[in-house]
């Protein structure tokens, strides 16, 4: 991933303005990324449809591109999934003025090309180590979607082709409905 970084401190960090990109912290160091382009957009709109959907996701909610802040050790790191579930009493725990704390119970990332391996790779490990248990990485054009998970203090990875079924909260969803087609 091309990204513009700046060292600061977590506290320098909140401080800053909105801006039209997503800012992520890593231990120090700020990772500007543009904004995501249409296919990125459609496709986080298609799997957050498909997840609210959900009937076995009651008590859960979906979140689009909102701030997690994983850790405060280290130097902090507050990571931004594309999609993100959580359970409801974490929305409503949080303060208007904080991140969501600790990592969602499911985070989605759609991949762009600007994306490149290490980056994803980390980011997945920062998910599962600071309490989420599972990350879905969807790959909109290879119409694939990797599942991470964690299994006695190894990480699991298994794929979905387009047309094999995810499992998320006692449910199935097929993965070529993460697609996008013609509709919006």
């Amino acid at each position: 991933m091309t990204t513009l970084t700046q060292t600061l401190t977590l506290q320098q960090f909140a401080e800053l303005p909105e801006r039209d990109g997503r800012e992520e912290f890593d231990r120090g160091e700020v990772i500007f990324m543009p904004p995501a382009k249409s296919l990125h957009a459609k496709t986080i709109r298609r799997i957050r449809r498909l997840l609210e959907s959900l009937p076995g996701l009651s008590g859960y909610a979906v979140l689009v591109q909102d701030g997690f802040l994983l850790t405060r050790e280290s130097g902090g790191i507050v990571r931004i999934p594309d999609l993100a579930v959580v359970p409801v009493e974490t929305i409503i725990r949080t303060p208007d003025d904080e991140w969501f704390s600790g990592a969602p119970y499911l985070a989605v990332e759609v991949a762009s090309p600007s994306n490149t391996a290490p980056d994803l790779e980390e980011k997945i490990a920062q998910y599962l180590e600071y309490g989420g248990h599972a990350v879905w990485v969807v790959y909109p054009k290879a119409r694939r979607v990797y599942v991470y998970g964690r299994q006695e203090r190894r990480m699991v990875v298994s794929v979905v082709e387009a047309d094999g079924p995810l499992r998320f909260g006692g449910e199935t969803i097929a993965a070529a409905d993460f697609f996008v087609s013609d509709d919006v």
